[in-house]
């Protein structure tokens, strides 16, 4: 298309009624200042990104923050020859839809009419904002893992969280249970959060090292119902509702809800940086009725326990060189062994049993138990 990103970044920009002065983030290695058209979204996002904002005295992150606009505009259309992003597999339905242009791409969300520009240096999302601010969040989070990746970073489909002077990434495919898991050891006041379901590692020093992304978990109701810290991010008539479906249904249910870490947990236990020492693949099922046991994963085993750490980098992502995918490719299988084979990767097999994992992990970890 015959369009260059600042152009068409300068025609929607101009159709903004105001632009509010700008939040300022402030994350390892980058600064972003987000400048919103509406005030409520603006409040929104600033509480959201809280871990992440700084004073706007902070000239240093003012002077070299990349600009990201989010433009709301409910009765927004864009026009094009759309194509359609294929999906990973076992996700089904149009989602995602992009048109490349000199430069640059632009990106649709089908479900929703969101719209974004992505670019080297123009980033800018329009449309019914304030209807999809998650959307809006995994944008501005979207640039900051394109910043890593181009200082190579290496996604990863995983949460995270640090425990005592250990750092443990855990992964499962869809449904498998890492958020769960990672909600349930933060159990223990000496854990903090790290990243719930995209982790970026790399080699430094003779270390691995992992960072996260400030985005919150969104867990299912069967997640808050069996933990005591989040039981009260359900009403009673939710509560009563999810006790009388079967542990099936519970799973099977598309409701989503967002986990505020700050808010159940303190603001002291958010780290979005930190040395990763274990690995922990969740290989177990919840038909499967034989205690779980934790095992190890020798080197020779390691290729075989890669898939569902593998992720995508998605159609938001652009490389050092400014070029895009055109589908779900994930990063090379020999890239995921180079850097496990650095740290202790261990898996669960059996019983899906959050409990059991906190127990179990903690006397590995620890040679001694850990109260729930």
């Amino acid at each position: 298309m015959q369009i260059e990103p600042h152009q068409l970044a300068s025609e929607w920009l101009s159709k903004a009624p105001k632009i509010l002065e700008p939040i300022l983030l402030a994350l390892p290695d980058a600064y972003y200042a987000i400048h919103v058209s509406d005030n409520a979204l603006r409040v929104e996002l600033a509480h959201y990104f809280r871990s992440v904002v700084v004073s706007h005295s902070a000239s240093a992150v003012s002077r070299n923050a990349v600009p990201i606009y989010v433009i709301d505009m409910p009765d927004f259309s864009w026009d094009a020859d759309w194509k359609n992003w294929q999906r990973e597999p076992g996700k089904s339905g149009r989602k995602d839809a992009y048109l490349d242009i000199d430069g640059g791409r632009i990106i649709y969300k089908v479900r929703t009419g969101m719209v974004f520009l992505q670019s080297m240096s123009n980033k800018v999302a329009i449309g019914p904002a304030k209807a999809n601010v998650n959307q809006v969040i995994n944008f501005i989070n979207n640039q900051y893992m394109n910043h890593l990746q181009q200082q190579g970073w290496l996604i990863c489909h995983a949460a995270a969280l640090t425990w005592y002077d250990k750092g443990i990434a855990l992964a499962g495919f869809s449904g498998g249970g890492k958020s769960t898991s990672m909600l349930h050891l933060m159990a223990d006041d000496a854990t903090k959060f790290v990243s719930n379901d995209r982790l970026f590692v790399k080699c430094i020093n003779g270390k691995v090292m992992m960072r996260g992304v400030p985005k919150m978990p969104r867990v299912n109701p069967g997640t808050l119902l069996n933990n005591p810290k989040l039981l009260s991010l359900l009403t009673n008539e939710e509560k009563a509702r999810y006790t009388s479906l079967s542990k099936s249904e519970l799973l099977e249910l598309e409701q989503k809800y967002d986990v505020d870490i700050e808010s159940v947990y303190g603001a002291d236990r958010i780290v979005y940086e930190s040395e990763l020492t274990h690995f922990v693949v969740l290989n177990w099922s919840h038909r499967n009725t034989s205690p779980m046991q934790i095992e190890n994963v020798y080197s020779t085993e390691l290729a075989q326990h890669v898939p569902p750490i593998q992720k995508s980098p998605g159609p938001f992502y652009q490389n050092e060189s400014g070029e895009f995918l055109s589908d779900p490719t994930p990063p090379a299988t020999s890239r995921y062994v180079d850097f496990l084979e650095n740290i202790s990767v261990l898996k669960t097999t059996r019983q899906a049993d959050f409990a059991g994992l906190f127990h179990q992990l903690g006397e590995r970890l620890f040679q001694h138990g850990k109260d729930t």
